[in-house]
């Protein structure tokens, strides 16, 4: 599933990079969901670990 962009507005340079993880989460706020869901239970977890 690719949910980049189907027309490229950059340089080819540009396409090669990979896509910027901040960029996908601001077009799919479900996308930023997850990762939020995500980092959340990874801190908590840290959390836990802690004395």
């Amino acid at each position: 599933l690719d949910i980049r962009e189907p027309e490229s507005t950059g340089t080819e340079a540009e396409t090669e990079l990979p896509p910027d993880p901040k960029t996908l989460a601001e077009k799919h706020p479900l996308v930023q969901h997850a990762m939020d869901l995500f980092n959340g239970r990874v801190e908590r977890a840290s959390l836990k670990k802690k004395p």
